[in-house]
């Protein structure tokens, strides 16, 4: 069973760095896909170009515009042949970057894709759920996975244990890590990791604040929801580490009315741990 070493834990306020308006994937083989020129086609929603380089450098097929690029997101097949990539208004399909050869994936609404490094596999996240998804488009399996109260689960790889895992929300301020195998999709383990444990405050103090609600105050311009007490977020993976990243929002001071509502001020505190296989 993966293990988990905590590297660090810090405190900081709301991210001031500026969007990054170009994205590189790096296949195993070395070729990229380059995502770049994003435009925003609704609130929040961004179409951007994309081209593919071979590990050579020579340009490679690939739909050139029009595509999703979500965080997280890893587009590339674990033989580096084909990419699953997501269209604004075509759907979600693999590309063979040689030959130019499409497989449309019958799944809507995606909102991001993870491929394995090892095995023939994509993690892909829905609106309405979470799958395996084989090399030419179809659902291998669907997976049940607990999710956070808004927004999508968090899903990666972790090929060097041939498996994958997911970070679930167990109830208010509880969550665990789940392994499942990378081939079958079978459930293997789980380990807690619970936000309230990793920073524990006064949650009786704050019970008052609507979870559904923007009610937590970042900053004079930034407002966030108010479930981000509870859960787990932000969350970043790096595999070639195995550095996992996570965030939890912490109170600063009392609540108080802003506007019509009861809002408290807080800060974001950060774990790093490492997953050893």
């Amino acid at each position: 069973m993966p293990s988990i070493e905590i590297l660090k834990k810090y405190a900081i306020g709301p991210a001031s760095g500026g969007w990054d308006e170009t994205r590189v994937y790096v296949a195993g083989n070395g070729a990229k896909a380059v995502f770049d020129n994003p435009t925003e086609f609704r609130m929040g929603a961004y179409s951007w170009d994309l081209a593919v380089f071979g590990s050579d450098g020579t340009r490679k097929f690939a739909p050139s515009s029009g595509l999703q690029c979500s965080t997280p997101h890893q587009p590339w097949s674990h033989d580096s042949s084909s990419m699953f990539l997501t269209t604004v208004k075509q759907g979600s399909f693999l590309c063979d970057v040689n030959s130019g050869v499409t497989r449309k994936c019958d799944l809507d609404g995606v909102a991001y894709c993870v491929g394995s490094r090892r095995f023939p596999l994509f993690l892909v996240i829905t609106v309405n759920g979470q799958y395996l998804v084989g090399q030419y488009g179809l659902v291998v399996r669907a997976l049940e996975v607990r999710r956070p109260r808004h927004g999508f689960p968090f899903l990666a790889w972790l090929d060097e244990a041939g498996q994958f895992f997911a970070i679930e929300n167990d109830g208010p301020g509880l969550a665990s890590l789940r392994f499942f195998n990378g081939e079958t999709g079978d459930p293997v383990s789980a380990v807690a990791f619970n936000p309230n444990s990793v920073f524990a405050y006064d949650e009786e103090k704050y019970e008052g604040l609507k979870r559904d609600s923007y009610a937590l105050v970042l900053s004079g311009a930034m407002q966030c929801i108010a479930s981000r007490l509870d859960e787990w977020s932000s969350i970043d993976f790096d595999d070639s580490t195995g550095v996992l990243k996570m965030m939890v929002c912490r109170p600063l001071g009392e609540i108080f009315e802003k506007g019509s509502q009861r809002v408290c001020e807080v800060e974001e505190n950060w774990v790093e741990v490492r997953l050893k296989p």
